[in-house]
């Protein structure tokens, strides 16, 4: 077999902009906890702040363990996957920010935000980032109307408050 046939094509070729090394210790230990402490986590008896104490303490304690992790990627990594358990993901971050009044997520590639009246398309931190914006934030919003998303129609848009009506 020649070298040149060896090569992947460049449409299989990883795009360093969009490629989340971490992605695989994020899912590891995000599964991980959801498998250890589900109940306490999806129970809607359970103080939210205990709760988030509990996860994060837990968090780092995994990170800990993952000893060619610099410390600040383990600090990252914490807030992340914390993000992810307790919250929507990659959004929080968006969701905290006082000045975004809409989030419009159409698709991994086609995420979309009101700020100060005007949209603006940002993009996604990384692939796995997207797949976790698509997935995950889906199952835990669901839209005032009901209607949720489908196949056909696979998206829909939360209003906050702080958005003229």
């Amino acid at each position: 077999m020649e070298l040149h046939e060896r090569l992947s094509p460049k449409d299989s070729a990883i795009d360093l902009e969009t490629f989340d090394p971490f992605a695989g210790i994020k899912d590891q230990i995000h599964l991980s906890i959801i498998e250890d402490l589900g109940r306490q986590i999806f129970n809607t008896n359970v103080d939210p702040a205990a709760l988030k104490v509990k996860v994060t303490d837990e968090i780092k304690t995994r990170l800990a363990q993952e000893d060619w992790l610099a410390r600040d990627d383990r600090v990252q990594l914490a807030v992340d996957i914390a993000d992810d358990i307790l919250g929507h993901g990659p959004l929080e971050k968006l969701l905290a920010d006082d000045t975004v009044t809409e989030i419009m997520v159409n698709g991994p590639a086609d995420i979309w935000i009101e700020r100060k009246g005007k949209l603006l398309q940002i993009r996604p931190p990384c692939a796995s980032a997207t797949n976790r914006i698509c997935g995950g934030s889906s199952t835990r919003w669901s839209p005032p109307s009901g209607a949720g998303s489908t196949s056909r129609c696979p998206w829909w848009t939360p209003v906050f408050p702080t958005a003229a009506a």
